[in-house]
């Protein structure tokens, strides 16, 4: 966990998986993580990044493998999908995300 960052609000979940986890400076987090999942019962996992400056609203789930680029917004109740990248300097929304604006 880097400087500055907010992890915040009743919509914050419970941290598992802390190895997995990565956030950088001044970000600020308020979502749901799920860094492995067990699919036909096989344990996948990999981390998560929300990079610097990026806001991921309360509500969002990110799966295993998201990777919120610098100086993004993920809005609330958003599906960030397992190893989806959301590009820096973006607004994304949706179930799963999709880009509504820079």
């Amino acid at each position: 966990i880097g400087e500055n960052v907010y992890l915040h609000g009743v919509k914050f979940s419970q941290i598992t998986d802390p190895d997995l986890l990565h956030f950088e400076d001044d970000t600020t987090v308020s979502c749901h993580f799920q860094a492995h999942t067990f699919e036909d019962r096989i344990l996948k996992k990999a981390p998560l990044y929300v990079r610097k400056r990026a806001t991921v609203g309360g509500g969002t789930m990110l799966m295993y493998g998201a990777d919120v680029g610098h100086d993004t917004v993920v809005r609330e109740h958003s599906v960030v999908m397992k190893n989806e990248v959301i590009p820096p300097h973006c607004c994304f929304v949706g179930c799963p995300t999709r880009e509504i604006g820079h």
